[in-house]
């Protein structure tokens, strides 16, 4: 996805370049936490989510291939509950691909919506300085870390189909 730079992680985190790698892997996962938060995709551009969209077709025909192999290949089985779990399976990957095929339809750009980089930075933000769900102090209380970032992409949630 890459909503944010390597340097603007570094310049809100105030980390002096040791950490890229962790920053790396703090911003893919920060744009992860806010795509599963807002229920679909995100995209930099509309050009970037175009090219996703205009791919939707063959990955869903693709899909569906292996649904149908995967049924053939299920009623060839001699024992019933067999049967029946390789079938259920086979519906769940075909849900989850058609699921997929929903949330890149409905995504969503920075271009559009220049707070999901912000929501992005501020959970890279949280993820670089609290490796920890809580976090105490000498003599204080534990506190729960606020997630500011769950408010703003909240705002941006699709309801529709969900991943199970």
């Amino acid at each position: 996805m890459k909503l944010i730079t390597l340097a603007q992680a570094r310049d809100h985190c105030h980390d002096d370049g040791d950490a890229d790698a962790l920053l790396l892997q703090y911003i893919d996962s920060a744009e992860a936490a806010c795509a599963q938060i807002a229920n679909r995709n995100l995209y930099m551009t509309a050009a970037d989510q175009a090219a996703a969209v205009a791919a939707v077709p063959t990955t869903m025909s693709t899909a569906y291939s292996a649904y149908d192999a995967a049924v053939d290949i299920a009623n060839s089985a001699d024992d019933d509950r067999m049967r029946s779990m390789m079938l259920a399976n086979a519906k769940i990957a075909l849900d989850r691909a058609s699921i997929a095929a929903e949330r890149t339809a409905n995504g969503i750009t920075v271009e559009q919506y220049p707070d999901i980089a912000i929501a992005v930075l501020m959970t890279v933000g949280h993820f670089y300085r609290n490796r920890e769900n809580v976090v105490s102090g000498q003599g204080a209380a534990a506190i729960e870390v606020p997630m500011s970032a769950h408010n703003i992409m909240s705002n941006l949630r699709w309801i529709g189909s969900q991943l199970p």
